[in-house]
């Protein structure tokens, strides 16, 4: 054994071990959301600037032993300093002495292995080994769990019809805006107190049929968006996929969506302006896209409990302030779309905003607020402050889009309402725990219309005004067979929802027991 770890002593093992240690217990935490292609760039990117840290480090010590024991010093240092301090305190005084002594001790220690003579082997080899080994067992057995979930994933485009019909001269550009968690009318006016009517009639005054009650067919984003952009209830999905809670195939349905194929294959540019969170990050389909500060959420959080990360906070460097970014993102995307709005060529446009969906980072009049201003504000009014300010940018655009150069179809939604606020997990700056016995389907209709009552409207490019959608699945049928010479029946308006997290098995249809027999 002693002589095994002499030998070991003498590769670079560790420094590739801590970064591989570090990502796979949150892939693992996060499996049934989290794909191979999501992991594998961070992964890599971290092995990368290991590498070039032990090399940097070999030109000085000329030793590989040495360049490793140094280079783990400090990798464990950058990597895995903030976690423990944050679960004592999130003070930054407290954070910013922690790095300084963490940085002397990690200084002083490099500066030992560099003076030792012959012991520094010894303890690369048992680094290495204690390292190494649970890296190398972690590797396999995530590769052989991804094997066997990767073929419980089967391609969504067997499940889902491509849409039929055809583009002419006269087809109008469209534009898909989706606001997510913006709450339909009634929910506003019960649970936040919030008069809708101005900007439900401005939109009506623009040509749109507005839905005076609408809701999403899909509690959640990533069932209710992979339903809407292949319009089609999930069903014929659902039972094929291996993992019941798994969120991945969901996110696979949403990028190879009929939608954008459609459009691709009528020679239109397709535009993605997507948000922050993995369901819309990327777009494989998209010819262009509006991109801000894009980063995925492993990576984000990987950098976030870093020590490069936390400084770069501090400091409000670009990337490092996720929730900065998110304000600056939003009101970016606008800008953006509003030129996009101004151009003559044949285009759809997909927008996904996360506003009003928490974080509360903007106010009305468009100015970011930190945490504690929001908290300040509470969630009720926060909420409404995004809803705000996301009236005011929507009609900015619309009004852009109308008096653009070509005729328009706009279609504007929210994929899921929000959440009641026993079920508001998900909020930074009012932080809860899940609560025992929360379940929507044994919860009261008031619950699940809260969570399911969207705004939903639609302005058609020739200004005929049809009747109003009660929910999204029919959003494509309507617009191709109104624009595109398809005549795709409409399907019945159905919600179906889940007790508490993802689970396919559970999905149950809701419609009547929520709504009535007048849905």
């Amino acid at each position: 054994m002693r002589q095994f770890v002499a030998r070991l002593g003498r590769l670079p093992v560790t420094p590739f071990a801590i970064p591989i240690l570090a990502c796979i217990p949150l892939w693992i935490e996060n499996f049934p959301r989290i794909s191979y292609q999501m992991v594998l760039p961070t992964v890599l990117g971290l092995l990368s600037l290991a590498a070039l840290l032990l090399v940097g480090i070999w030109l000085a010590a000329r030793d590989w032993a040495r360049a490793s024991l140094i280079a783990s010093i400090w990798i464990g240092f950058l990597l895995y300093l903030p976690s423990p301090i944050r679960v004592v305190t999130e003070s930054r005084w407290v954070m910013s002495g922690a790095i300084v002594i963490g940085a002397a001790l990690a200084w002083d220690m490099s500066r030992r292995v560099l003076r030792e003579t012959g012991r520094f082997r010894r303890a690369n080899g048992i680094a290495n080994l204690l390292s190494g080994l649970p890296a190398f067992v972690m590797v396999g057995a995530l590769i052989i769990q991804q094997q066997h979930i990767e073929r419980g994933r089967p391609d969504p485009r067997d499940s889902f019809a491509a849409f039929p019909g055809q583009a002419n001269a006269q087809s109008p550009d469209v534009w898909h805006i989706v606001m997510d968690r913006y709450a339909g009318a009634s929910t506003l006016s019960r649970s936040y107190g919030f008069d809708n009517k101005a900007f439900l009639s401005a939109l009506r005054e623009r040509g749109f049929t507005v839905a005076d009650d609408a809701y999403a067919n899909y509690q959640i984003t990533p069932l209710s968006l992979a339903s809407t952009l292949n319009a089609s209830y999930l069903d014929a999905y659902t039972p094929r996929l291996g993992n019941q809670n798994d969120i991945v195939p969901m996110f696979r349905a949403i990028d190879k969506n009929a939608a954008f194929d459609f459009f691709r294959r009528q020679g239109y540019e397709v535009i993605f302006a997507g948000g922050w969170a993995d369901v819309t990050n990327d777009n494989s389909q998209a010819d262009r896209k509006i991109e801000f500060r894009r980063i995925g959420e492993l990576p984000r959080t990987v950098v976030n409990q870093s020590v490069p990360g936390v400084l770069a906070q501090m400091l409000g460097m670009p990337y490092a302030d996720g929730r900065g970014d998110q304000c600056l993102r939003a009101k970016y995307k606008f800008d953006r779309l509003r030129e996009v709005a101004g151009e003559p060529a044949r285009k759809y446009v997909f927008a996904h905003f996360l506003v009003p969906h928490p974080p509360y980072v903007v106010k009305a009049d468009g100015t970011c607020q930190s945490v504690s201003e929001a908290q300040e504000l509470g969630r009720v009014r926060s909420y409404i402050e995004q809803i705000e300010f996301s009236n005011r940018e929507l009609l900015r655009l619309i009004d852009t889009i109308l008096k653009g150069p070509r005729p328009a179809t706009i279609v504007l939604h929210a994929d899921e309402g929000p959440y009641p606020a026993t079920y508001a997990v998900d909020e930074p700056e009012f932080p809860q725990s899940p609560k025992p016995g929360m379940n929507y389907l044994t919860d009261t209709a008031e619950v699940r219309r809260e969570k399911t009552g969207i705004v939903l409207a639609v302005r058609h490019a020739d200004g005929t005004r049809g009747q109003a959608l009660r929910s999204p699945v029919n959003i494509y049928p309507v617009i191709t067979n109104h624009s595109f010479g398809t005549n795709i029946p409409l399907r019945r308006d159905r919600t179906l929802m889940f007790g508490a997290g993802p689970n396919y098995r559970e999905l149950r249809d809701v419609t009547s027991e929520t709504f009535g027999a007048a849905r």
